[in-house]
């Protein structure tokens, strides 16, 4: 994924929030800053049907970066699964 630094950019996930599990996103650091996240369900979706958890994001140094997600229910330390995403800033 190729990005502009300064500027807000979205990464999706798969999601089922009703199981408990939703995705972590990257920590907050010089090079990232998570902006907001959110899920969208279909206006059809029934009760445990997948929707989108929709992560803002702005990078604010050039650069390659790697982000790393994790889906994890929030009382359990570990996650079940995680996801990475390649951000080109330029």
């Amino acid at each position: 994924m190729k990005v502009t630094a300064g500027e807000p950019f979205t990464v999706e996930l798969p999601s089922s929030p009703t199981t408990g599990y939703r995705w972590e996103g990257p920590s907050a650091n010089d090079d990232v800053e998570l902006l907001d996240h959110a899920f969208e369900v279909a206006p059809d979706a029934q009760p445990g049907d997948s929707s989108v958890q929709r992560f803002r994001l702005v990078a604010h140094t050039p650069g390659h970066l790697t982000l790393t997600f994790t889906l994890k229910r929030s009382w359990e330390p570990e996650g079940v699964e995680q996801h990475e995403v390649e951000v080109d800033v330029e």
